[in-house]
C-alpha cells in the first residue's frame, strides 16, 4: 500500500509539473517577480544569474532550450538584453514572446522610463535609446509590472485567473506597505549627495530623492581612467556615498573613497547578490538600510 501511495504522489507531482506555465525570465529581479504572482503554477527559467551583467552574456544552447519550451516572457526591456535575447527568439521561432507580442512583457515599456536620451552618439558610451532599463529598483514600477504578469499569465491559464489576481493583490498589498514604511525611514536620504559607478540605481536614487553628481566612468560602460577619477575629486564636498552594484569592478570606487574619505557602498541590485536581499522585498529594505547607514546623518 504504502509503495502504491508514492508512485500516485510522485505521478501526481510529475503532471502537477507538467502543467505548469513555463517563463523566460531575463534577470533575477523578474524571476522573483514572477514566483510571487505565479506560485507553483510556473517553473521560472533566469536566464541570468545575480553576478551576471545582463548586457553582456552569451546566447547559449541552454538558453535556447529554455526559450523553446517558455510560454511566457518577462524581461527588463529597453534594450539591456539586445546583444542575446534577439537571438535567442529568432531561433525559437515564437513570435508571441517577440517585442509587442501577446505573452512578451518588457517592462521599461510599461512605466514612465528616466535618462532617455536625447541624442544618440557612440561616443556617449553604451547608453540605451529608450531610457535606462533598471526600473525595478523603483517599488511602484514592480507594481505596475506585476499587473501586466498577473494579467499574461491568466490568459495562458484562464483557469487559474483568480489564483493570480490574488497573488498581485498580495503582492501589491505588501510592496505598498513597505514603499510607505521605506519612505519615512529614507526622508532625510532626500537631496543628498551620491556618486554611482555606473546609472544603475536610477530609479532608486528618484524614488528616493537622491541627487546623483556624476558616475565613476566617464561614460556608461567605459571603465574610468586615473584622470577621469581626479576629475571627480572637485565635485565630492557633499558626497555621502559612492555606490557600486556587486558586480563593478571595486577598484575606482576604492581609490575615490580612499582620497576623500566617502565611504564606498556595495548596495544590492537584485535579488540573491547578497545575504540580505533574497527577494524584491529584501532588496529595496536592505538597499534603504545601507543608504541610511552611509547617507543619514551625513
Amino acid at each position: 500500500m504504502p509503495v502504491i501511495f508514492f508512485c500516485l504522489l510522485f505521478a501526481g507531482l510529475i503532471q502537477k509539473n507538467s502543467a505548469a506555465i513555463h517563463v523566460f525570465a531575463c534577470e533575477p529581479e523578474w524571476a522573483s517577480l514572477t514566483r510571487e504572482i505565479g506560485g507553483e503554477n510556473v517553473e521560472v527559467f533566469a536566464a541570468t544569474t545575480p553576478f551576471e551583467d545582463p548586457h553582456h552574456i552569451t546566447a547559449k544552447p541552454s538558453l535556447l532550450a529554455a526559450m523553446r519550451q517558455a510560454r511566457v516572457l518577462i524581461c527588463s526591456g529597453s534594450d539591456l538584453e539586445a546583444g542575446w535575447l534577439p537571438v535567442l527568439l529568432n531561433k525559437a521561432g515564437s513570435s508571441s514572446l517577440m517585442q509587442g507580442g501577446k505573452n512578451s512583457i518588457y517592462a521599461a515599456s510599461l512605466v514612465k522610463r528616466l535618462e532617455v536620451p536625447q541624442r544618440l552618439d557612440r561616443s556617449l558610451g553604451d547608453i540605451h535609446p529608450h531610457g535606462n532599463p533598471h526600473v525595478h529598483l523603483d517599488p511602484y514600477n514592480l507594481m505596475i509590472v506585476a499587473e501586466k504578469l498577473s494579467s499574461v499569465l491568466a490568459m495562458e491559464a484562464p483557469s487559474l485567473e483568480k489564483e493570480f489576481q490574488q497573488n498581485l493583490r498580495t503582492f501589491q498589498t505588501r510592496m505598498n506597505s513597505l514603499a510607505s514604511r521605506l519612505e519615512m525611514m529614507a526622508s532625510g536620504l532626500r537631496n543628498r549627495h551620491v556618486i554611482s559607478h555606473h546609472p544603475s540605481f536610477s530609479y532608486l536614487e528618484n524614488w528616493l530623492g537622491l541627487e546623483r553628481v556624476d558616475t565613476l566612468e566617464p561614460v556608461p560602460g567605459v571603465p574610468p581612467s586615473i584622470r577621469q577619477l581626479s576629475s571627480l575629486l572637485t565635485k565630492t564636498q557633499n558626497v555621502c556615498a559612492i555606490t557600486r552594484t556587486a558586480i563593478d569592478p571595486s577598484r575606482p570606487a576604492r581609490w575615490l573613497s580612499e582620497k576623500t574619505g566617502i565611504p564606498e557602498l556595495v548596495l544590492p541590485f537584485t535579488p540573491g547578490d547578497s545575504k540580505d536581499s533574497g527577494d524584491l522585498f529584501q532588496l529595496l529594505e536592505s538597499s534603504v538600510a545601507r543608504l541610511l547607514e552611509a547617507c543619514g546623518n551625513a
